[in-house]
């Protein structure tokens, strides 16, 4: 897929054909470090991923994905994760990884929600 056309205020007077504009979208699914969607509590510490995939990214330029797991029920925070990176095609994923003790997600249903800024 190309990727957008860039304009400046420097360049714009020269355009003499429409322009398209891309809106970036995202979408989230969260998995452990197996690619389950369910976690035994051992007590332990786990791993869960939450795969975010993207389009409409501008190609080169850096991006970041904030994470954010939340308990279902009630809406609380339990975890925030950063991901920074640089795509080099304007759709494909990223992963945002959550390292938390297995006693915070215990017997709670969580979901995790995804900002995309650049």
């Amino acid at each position: 897929m190309a990727g957008p056309d860039v304009y400046t205020t420097s360049n714009w007077a020269m355009c003499r054909s429409p322009i398209t504009v891309t809106v970036p979208a995202i979408g989230t699914t969260l998995t452990d470090g197996s690619g389950s969607h369910e976690v035994a509590a051992d007590g332990g510490g786990i791993e869960l991923i939450d795969t975010v995939i993207y389009q409409g990214l501008l190609p080169g330029a850096e991006h970041r994905l904030v994470g954010t797991l939340v308990d279902r029920a009630d809406g609380s925070e339990l975890a925030v994760e950063e991901l920074s990176f640089v795509p080099d095609e304007a759709a494909g994923t990223g992963e945002v990884a959550f390292d938390v003790g297995s006693a915070l997600v215990a017997g709670r249903s969580v979901v995790a929600f995804a900002e995309l800024s650049c």
